[in-house]
């Protein structure tokens, strides 16, 4: 019902293109829901990802053009939300990988972005964990994710197991044939617990005796 509501809102402003401080309000908190949502509800059998993420970009682009033009319309040279720079890091992070296929997509143009808006403190971040993706720094990649806060984690959450997938290559790249500790991924991909990293790795194609990771023979 809540995101019938949502839709129905987003497609009710975007038509009457409302951009104001109230609209961009609503903008932000629809984003904010479906990213939630996306993050709690993945996995289950009734939530529908793909629809989900959809309307969230959506409401992302409108906002985003709505702070682009009230901005133009006032002459501001400021963060037109204290929220901005949250929602602007979003958008850099969504182009990372594609979640449906695991394909690194092209690395957002951030010199579109005003250069106050640029140099904030979540947009920074956003391009520093892009860059720790393209360069294959899995390690980089979740030691970032310990700065996030919640909104940026819950829009990396549907790359996260494409990133340890990266992650297992280069690990089984450099040390070969080499065991490697069960611990030492659940620490540095931030596991839940080794029965969760067990079962990642094994669907990789790996297996796990005496708590160390190896291939299969």
């Amino acid at each position: 019902f809540v995101n019938d509501r949502f839709r129905a809102i987003r497609v009710d402003m975007s038509q009457q293109i409302l951009e104001d401080t109230r609209a961009m309000r609503i903008y932000e908190n629809i984003v904010r829901f479906h990213l939630h949502g996306s993050a709690v509800l993945s996995g289950s059998g009734n939530f529908e990802f793909k629809h989900n993420w959809d309307e969230m970009r959506k409401a992302l682009m409108s906002l985003t053009a709505a702070y682009d033009n009230y901005r133009g319309l006032h002459s501001n040279n400021t963060c037109v939300s204290r929220y901005e720079p949250q929602m602007q890091s979003v958008l850099i992070l969504l182009s990372i990988i594609d979640w449906s296929t695991g394909k690194m997509l092209s690395a957002f143009d951030t010199n579109t972005m005003p250069q106050f808006v640029r140099f904030t403190t979540e947009v920074e971040l956003a391009i520093r964990i892009s860059c720790a993706v393209r360069n294959y720094d899995y390690y980089g990649f979740f030691r970032l994710c310990g700065e996030a806060d919640y909104i940026t984690l819950c829009a990396l959450h549907p790359i996260i197991d494409h990133v340890r997938s990266l992650g297992l290559k280069v690990i089984h790249g450099s040390f070969g044939d080499g065991k490697i500790p069960l611990a030492d991924l659940v620490r540095t991909m931030k596991f839940n617990s080794q029965v969760d990293a067990q079962a990642f790795v094994e669907n990789h194609g790996l297996s796990v005796h005496a708590e160390t990771v190896a291939r299969n023979e």
